[in-house]
């Protein structure tokens, strides 16, 4: 989308979710400022404890925005609990240099300026829906205002049938557990060498069709942001242009 301008904080949260691609939903959002064209990097917190800043801590430490710039600001959808851990987390993380934490939960915004200054403010509204900066983002097709479940509810079973989609939806739940408890970085390593690089290297038949295994494990990767992140590190110019034609057959 084009270049705009954020200069309060309904305009951050609008920013994150129309660069973001979705509404998200107990999730970490970092809109870095220091690189051209700025990133956003999205962690979902769904499986980390609340109150508990430790295991927000450790996912910040192998996302790949925070080791790149210095200036950034961090949205957190979610409660206002979480908020506060994620602020936490970041203080622990650059002590020296605490991004602005925005936190937006049922409709309204706040920024975090130290413990207990979230439960004390009463927050700015927000409507997204009428916000320039999503119905912009809307009319070009690069965000929908639907969260991740609300999206996957509406998935339909694909061309091979519903029992072929039930046994891959099992295998990728599967494949998930199996990464998750994985080093972020031996996961993305993992998923490139035993399933897309067959797709990649242009020397095999694999790529005419994607199995249903690999099809489960790549998706379980994409479901990580981290380890996402880390894979499309192997993508490179010899090997991006046979990239989309695989997400598309794994999408099916």
């Amino acid at each position: 989308m084009p270049a705009f301008r954020m200069t309060s904080p309904s305009d951050v949260v609008a920013g994150a979710v129309a660069m973001g691609g979705h509404l998200p939903e107990d999730e970490l959002v970092i809109i870095t400022l220091d690189v051209h064209p700025c990133r956003v990097a999205m962690l979902p917190l769904l499986n980390l404890l609340p109150g508990v800043s430790e295991g927000i801590l450790s996912s910040l430490r192998v996302t790949p925005a925070l080791e790149e710039c210095q200036s950034m600001l961090v949205v957190v959808f979610g409660t206002l609990e979480r908020g506060n851990d994620v602020a936490e987390a970041l203080e622990a993380f650059r002590p020296d240099s605490v991004p602005p934490v925005f936190v937006f939960t049922d409709g309204l915004v706040r920024r975090w300026t130290g413990a207990g200054s979230l439960a004390a403010q009463s927050g700015t509204p927000v409507d997204l829906a009428a916000h320039p900066l999503i119905t912009e983002a809307l009319f070009e097709g690069t965000t929908i205002l639907k969260t991740r479940s609300e999206i996957r509810a509406g998935f339909t079973a694909a061309q091979h049938g519903p029992e072929r989609a039930a046994a891959a939806s099992r295998a990728f739940g599967a494949k998930r557990i199996v990464l998750r408890a994985m080093e972020p970085q031996r996961a993305a390593d993992r998923v490139f060498d035993l399933a897309l690089s067959h797709y990649l290297d242009g020397t095999s038949q694999h790529g005419i069709t994607v199995t249903d295994e690999h099809a489960a494990v790549i998706a379980a990767a994409m479901h990580d942001v981290t380890v996402r992140d880390l894979l499309f590190a192997h993508i490179d110019e010899n090997n991006g242009r046979r990239c989309p034609r695989q997400t598309r057959r794994r999408e099916q």
